[in-house]
């Protein structure tokens, strides 16, 4: 098959920007915090079928016997990179805005008519769009350059070593086409968010509790950049003696008289910023109530007895 050309003219329309590639973590304290970022380069996964295309960012066109046009769509991670993206969701609409493809793959190869398309391709938070022009007779492979890397957040509570403790983490876009907009959330510690390269800041909180810290951070292209974000709190448990079966409205509140957080169960756990407080616990008609100390890095269990 014979080279048509190797960049025709066509509209680009990318949501992304460049970013520098350094890495910096400038900090920000709500609730006391300490952080650990490190990255690392995303490895390639296998292709699923060996494919040709053109370099990154650029289009080839070659000749195809008609009724055998289409597209042959991939895309990288960075420019100039090599690893292809994993699960991308394209999609395709014809002139008339009607969706004539849309799935999830690395790789796609897709017959279509002579004709004007628009192609969307996102991963995670980074997208791009581009309309391409599909001549009788030729098959175009398009290789994007998505400009997208990773981000692995994992809460802690720093000195204790105890896991299950449920939050939830924001992470809000401080430049590019999205900047000031919420563009990932989580709830599960060390997931991996698929986001456009660019700084973000991270919202990490505790989902009982008053432990909330705020930290920012650089992702780079084709990089996962893993954010360890320990929280200067304690753990508190409460309990009441010799109730085992019995539900206890929990209410927690600091010294100042304002509440915290409040819980339904046989007993609780939640985390804490250091300071003192105060816990009610209702059962029944019964009402109990303590003071209580909250050290950073500690284990608290609070006993109430009838």
């Amino acid at each position: 098959m014979g080279d048509l050309s190797t960049r025709p003219a066509h509209i680009r329309h990318q949501r992304l920007e460049r970013f520098a590639p350094a890495l910096v973590a400038a900090l920000f304290l709500t609730a006391g915090i300490s952080q650990a970022t490190t990255e690392k380069p995303i490895s390639a996964s296998p292709a699923p079928r060996e494919i040709i295309l053109p370099a990154s960012g650029e289009m080839a066109i070659t000749t195809v016997p008609t009724g055998h046009e289409g597209l042959e769509l991939s895309a990288l991670y960075a420019q100039y990179g090599s690893v292809l993206v994993d699960n991308i969701n394209w999609k395709i609409s014809d002139q008339d805005q009607a969706l004539v493809y849309d799935k999830t793959a690395s790789i796609v190869t897709v017959p279509l008519k002579p004709g004007e398309y628009h192609v969307e391709a996102s991963f995670g938070s980074a997208h791009l769009e581009e309309v391409i022009t599909v001549q009788p007779g030729t098959k175009i492979g398009m290789s994007f350059v998505m400009n997208a890397g990773a981000l692995r957040v994992l809460p802690r509570v720093k000195g204790i070593d105890q896991f299950g403790l449920a939050s939830s983490s924001k992470i809000f876009a401080l430049s590019g086409i999205e900047k000031g907009k919420l563009v990932a959330t989580s709830n599960r510690p060390g997931e991996v968010l698929n986001v456009a390269a660019g700084t973000y800041r991270i919202e990490s909180k505790f989902s009982a509790g008053n432990a909330v810290a705020v930290t920012d951070v650089d992702v780079r292209a084709g990089y996962t950049s893993a954010v360890n974000i320990d929280h200067i709190a304690g753990l508190a448990k409460f309990y009441v003696t010799g109730n085992e079966a019995r539900a206890v409205q929990w209410q927690i509140s600091d010294d100042q008289g304002s509440l915290i957080t409040a819980s339904i169960g046989i007993d609780a756990e939640i985390i804490l910023r250091p300071g003192r407080y105060v816990v009610e616990a209702k059962i029944g008609e019964q009402n109990l109530k303590t003071n209580f100390q909250i050290d950073a890095g500690q284990i608290s269990e609070i006993n109430l007895k009838p």
